[in-house]
């Protein structure tokens, strides 16, 4: 049974019967941050659900699989980024062919301000106002750098940094910042 060689012990009669499908492969970028769940119609094998990691799945000519991305606690799910799918809903793919299809997660990095400055990001969508936040993935390294406004100052920073220096943040979960100026 399963994939790979058949070795047979020819003792008396034996009946061997080789099914021959599509390969459906899934990773993820990002480093993780959610998991894959499948569902199937035409007689498929047992469904995909990939936590740390995604193995091959044999599915046979026709078989149709949907895909469900569902990312951690905290997390968000950037979109299927390889194959047939795009965008963030579910993937439905038909096996008429092997195919490769890849997932990413993000994780959020949100900074709370206290006072009036700015916080900027090296890297990202991160320039806060008030409140704001950016995704990132997996193993990401966030500089961010706090501005006073006017002749205020930069107290330090809280949460996933402290100090008054710049806050370099490693992106492996959510994370929270906060920025404290005085006017």
């Amino acid at each position: 049974s399963g994939p790979g060689s058949c070795n047979v012990n020819m003792d008396g009669n034996k009946s061997v019967t080789a099914r021959f499908g599509y390969l459906l492969s899934i990773s993820r970028q990002g480093g993780g941050g959610g998991t894959i769940s499948s569902s199937c119609t035409g007689g498929c094998p047992p469904g995909i659900s990939c936590g740390a990691t995604c193995t091959v799945i044999v599915y046979n000519p026709g078989n149709i699989v949907t895909l469900t991305a569902t990312p951690n606690v905290g997390g968000s799910f950037f979109g299927w980024t390889a194959g047939p799918c795009t965008g963030t809903g579910t993937c439905v793919v038909t096996m008429n062919q092997a195919t490769n299809i890849s997932a990413a997660f993000r994780f959020p990095l949100t900074v709370i301000k206290t006072g009036s400055g700015t916080v900027t990001g090296d890297i990202g969508s991160i320039f806060c106002g008030a409140t704001c936040s950016g995704n990132y993935f997996y193993g990401d390294i966030v500089t961010l750098t706090a501005v006073p406004a006017g002749a205020g100052t930069f107290t330090g920073w809280g949460g996933a940094c402290s100090g008054t220096g710049p806050c370099v943040v490693t992106i492996n979960a959510a994370k929270s910042v906060n920025a404290n100026f005085n006017p």
